[in-house]
């Protein structure tokens, strides 16, 4: 998908109309090269927010299954009959931009 610009100058008397149209297309292009490059620096920031707040739920769910096997453990209760499996402890502690 491109898009169709139109760019209408008016040039002042001596002034060549193939160097003014060279300098509008330069100068277009830089805008738009801009504004990509806005655009690209925004996705890869909204993909680093998603992933921390990936990981940082994962922490909070590995914290409160830890809490939740403490107090099982001062309670006297064996430790596998609290929580997660040590596997999905495991799981939960794994960073998910290992895989990435």
């Amino acid at each position: 998908m491109r898009p169709h610009v139109r760019i209408i100058a008016t040039l002042d008397e001596g002034e060549d109309p193939s160097t003014v149209t060279k300098d509008l297309q330069a100068k277009a292009e830089s805008l738009v090269e801009d504004h990509k490059q806005h655009l690209l620096n925004s996705l890869h920031e909204l993909e680093n927010m998603k992933l921390r707040d990936q990981k940082i739920a994962q922490l909070e769910r590995l914290i409160k299954t830890s809490q939740s096997e403490l107090d099982g453990m001062r309670k006297g209760l064996p430790s596998g009959s609290v929580g997660l499996s040590d596997e999905e402890i495991d799981d939960l502690r794994h960073d998910p931009r290992d895989s990435m």
